[in-house]
């Protein structure tokens, strides 16, 4: 239900002769980008957001009101609102009716984009670990850009490409694209108007009078030990046999609004193995882009980005995902546990 979101920033004005800067020029240019945000009073922006997992693709589009310093509303093309004040913040779901009042840490929890802290982020690491070349000037959003792209220096861990496409005057990042083996995200700005009046009822929600409301708490499913997701779940849970050494059993949820349920393990350095179990079942992609692999009986798709894997297969009735996060596990341990699970 709640997933996904994404891309932003403002400044003084760029000197026009940045195609051929030294990396010291473009040092400054990512600085002032990482400041850009606080010299914005208030904007509005059209924007889509997409993602590629092994030749899959998701979209997010949404336009974006927010006015400093805690005045934000989201609307998205999916029938999610986003409205934040200084005093509080709600999610409202079109077709379900639904309002979810939410603190700080539940607007993170949920993946609302602050995309000041989302590109501060890469601009920062960038900053540090990536060779910066100048590619030259482009037309972003109607707004003259300077394309920068940024390759990880051998000797750092992170791993994959970013190309940002810089406003010359505001030093807005305008578009943001991240390549890394199957994986590529793209964030893109449509539209953007900068410092303008945003009238602040768009920061007050005012949902149909019959909408239910609901606190994040009663939205997320309560902790369940296994024999209570058992007893809960509509349909037969599939039972792990084997769980790699030194995992333990956290908890189990139960989402019966989507009829999927989820159990997991961690260790003691908190990494984590899932496993997702949902009524929903996907066809295998016929693209010749997934890495296939025999899982018992079942094909399935296996797919790793940075220190994540995912191994997802359908039963025919059920489908199953196992996502793993550290570097504790290695393919083998989760193919194997994978295996185990009738």
């Amino acid at each position: 239900m709640l997933k996904g979101l994404l891309p932003l920033v403002s400044g003084l004005s760029l000197v026009s002769t940045v195609v051929g800067c030294s990396l010291q020029n473009t040092e400054e240019i990512i600085e002032n980008a990482t400041q850009a945000y606080d010299n914005l009073e208030s904007y509005y922006a059209e924007i889509t957001h997409s993602y590629y997992i092994d030749g899959e693709k998701e979209t997010v589009i949404y336009k974006e009101w927010n006015v400093a310093p805690d005045k934000h509303r989201i609307e998205l093309r999916n029938g999610y609102t986003y409205v934040s004040n200084e005093d509080e913040s709600w999610l409202y779901d079109k077709e379900e009716n639904m309002i979810t009042i939410l603190d700080d840490q539940e607007d993170i929890m949920i993946g609302i984009p602050d995309e000041s802290h989302v590109v501060n982020d890469i601009l920062t690491a960038m900053l540090d670990s990536s060779d910066v070349v100048v590619e030259g000037n482009v037309t972003v959003a109607g707004r003259s850009t300077v394309h920068l792209s940024l390759t990880p220096h051998s000797s750092t861990l992170n791993s994959g490409s970013y190309d940002i496409w810089i406003d010359e005057e505001t030093y807005i990042p305008l578009k943001i694209m991240w390549e890394e083996d199957s994986f590529r995200s793209e964030t893109l700005f449509n539209l953007i108007d900068y410092n303008i009046n945003v009238n602040n009822d768009l920061f007050r929600l005012d949902p149909p009078a019959n909408a239910e409301i609901q606190t994040m708490e009663e939205y997320l499913s309560d902790s369940l030990t296994l024999e209570e997701l058992e007893e809960k779940a509509d349909y037969e849970i599939p039972q792990l046999t084997y769980v790699p050494s030194g995992y333990h059993f956290q908890e189990a949820k139960y989402f019966e609004a989507f009829r999927e349920s989820m159990i997991e393990f961690r260790n003691n350095d908190d990494d984590y193995l899932i496993l997702s179990v949902s009524e929903t079942t996907r066809d295998i992609p016929d693209d010749g882009q997934h890495e296939l692999l025999d899982i018992g009986r079942f094909i399935g798709t296996y797919s790793s980005i940075e220190n994540t894997q995912l191994l997802s297969w359908n039963t025919g009735k059920l489908q199953l995902e196992l996502i793993a996060t550290g570097s504790d596990l290695n393919k083998k341990d989760v193919l194997k546990t994978a295996e185990h699970i009738n």
